[in-house]
């Protein structure tokens, strides 16, 4: 089986593909990446693996989803 040598992620690859959790006014007011990281902490996945996914330091991801709840 051949597998690809190097394989990129970007933001997309971690939204969900279910309608937005968040609700229209909360969205409206956050930045793109404080929106991709509610989104996947509503959707159940962990700061670290969404740290990993988006291939920033887990410190960045906390920042940004206290940003985002304040």
């Amino acid at each position: 089986m051949l597998l690809p040598s190097h394989t990129t992620t970007n933001t997309r690859d971690i939204e969900p593909t279910r309608p937005p959790l968040l609700p229209p006014q909360l969205a409206a007011r956050l930045t793109p990446n404080e929106r991709i990281i509610m989104q996947a902490l509503l959707s159940g996945q962990e700061l670290t693996a969404i740290a990993w996914k988006l291939h920033r330091d887990i410190r960045t991801v906390s920042s940004h989803k206290q940003r985002a709840m304040a």
